[in-house]
């Protein structure tokens, strides 16, 4: 997961909406959106090399995803998959409970990641050095990530993203309504994952939508997820592709208990 987005209860009937693509090489092999069985159960995306997520919600309304950051790390032994890290915050009951499943005493033990929590209890986020990990409890607001989150590198992109997601937000206050059916809203982020403009003229890296010709890599696909006030399931929308081509569709359906 290469950019993510978190629209913290800046929308009344909304409180939680996360926009994600996952740029990852074309050659590592995924399953789409499904549902794990388990308490709570989990709707998640599966990376079949390493048996972990990217990017999931929970039945008991927590959302969690996580980013690759760019930046060099010396673990202290074979690296965990940071996916398996994200599959066992999903795991977690309470926000408390994934707070806790932070690897506070391990954070050497993954490759420099970057992971979102939200639910309706608020939000943080957590990254790590090969010592420690440090978690930053989110205010409301819309908040974006990418692997340059927390590293020395160039943060135009980053910036850009903002603008093209606090524009977006603009748009969708009107659309998000509970009565109100999401296509529109959809749409709205659709345009802005699926966007080509490179900051960078030489790197095709830092655009949204990432596609580097004649190499293994790019934005591989993307997910849209909304979390009503007082709603009993996630509507989550995933495109099995770069979005600047591909539809969304919607994800299997995960009641909230």
């Amino acid at each position: 997961m290469c950019t993510l987005a978190l629209y913290l209860r800046q929308f009344e009937d909304y409180p939680v909406v996360i926009a994600a693509n996952r740029d990852e090489h074309f050659s590592r092999p995924t399953e789409a959106p499904k549902i794990w069985p388990g308490d709570p159960s989990i709707l998640a995306g599966k990376d079949l090399t390493a048996g972990g997520t990217w990017l999931g919600v929970n039945s008991r309304g927590l959302t969690a995803g996580i980013v690759n950051r760019r930046i060099q790390i010396e673990t202290k032994t074979t690296p965990r998959s940071r996916g398996l890290l994200c599959l066992d915050i999903l795991q977690a009951a309470t926000m408390a409970e994934a707070r806790a499943a932070l690897p506070y005493e391990d954070a050497g033990r993954y490759q420099p990641f970057l992971v979102l929590v939200a639910g309706a209890e608020g939000a943080c986020a957590a990254y790590n050095s090969a010592s420690d990990v440090e978690r930053l409890d989110l205010a409301s607001g819309l908040h974006v990530f990418s692997n340059t989150s927390f590293t020395e590198e160039n943060g135009k992109k980053l910036d850009r993203a903002r603008e093209l997601f606090t524009n977006a937000g603009a748009a969708l206050a009107p659309l998000l309504q509970e009565t109100a059916s999401l296509d529109s809203a959809v749409g709205v982020l659709h345009g802005v994952l699926g966007d080509h403009t490179p900051v960078e003229a030489s790197d095709p890296r830092s655009a949204l939508c990432v596609h580097t010709p004649g190499a293994d890599y790019g934005t591989v696909s993307s997910s849209i997820i909304f979390c009503s006030r007082g709603s009993d399931k996630f509507d989550f929308y995933y495109a099995p592709g770069p979005p600047c081509r591909t539809e969304y569709y919607p994800a299997p359906s995960l009641p909230i208990l």
